[in-house]
C-alpha cells in the first residue's frame, strides 16, 4: 500500500460492499442509486474526521451500472482526492 508505506492519510472503501442488496431497489435495477448514496454518506463521515484521500477496492467500477465512475465522482463530491490504487 503506496499511501501507507508514505504515511498518508486515508480511508479505504470497498465498492463491491456499497451495493450489497437484494432486491435491487425499486427504480435502481443496476443499484446505482444507492451505491451513490451510501458512498455518499460513508466518505461523509471519513470526511468528517479529517481525511480527504480515498483508495477504494476493488479498483474497477460495477459493470452493471451505466457509468460506475460517475457514481463514484457524485457520491464522493467535486473536490476529493480518490483513486482505484492503494
Amino acid at each position: 500500500m503506496l499511501l501507507r508505506a508514505e504515511a498518508v492519510a486515508h480511508a479505504i472503501i470497498d465498492g463491491d460492499f456499497m451495493g450489497q442488496v437484494h432486491p435491487a431497489p425499486e427504480g435502481d435495477p443496476h443499484r446505482a442509486e444507492i451505491v451513490e448514496s451510501n458512498l455518499t454518506a460513508v466518505w461523509a463521515n471519513f470526511a468528517r474526521r479529517g481525511y480527504r484521500r480515498l483508495s477504494r477496492y476493488p479498483h474497477r467500477t460495477d459493470q452493471d451500472t451505466v457509468d460506475g465512475a460517475q457514481v463514484w465522482a457524485n457520491g464522493l463530491g467535486p473536490n476529493e482526492n480518490h483513486s482505484g490504487t492503494s
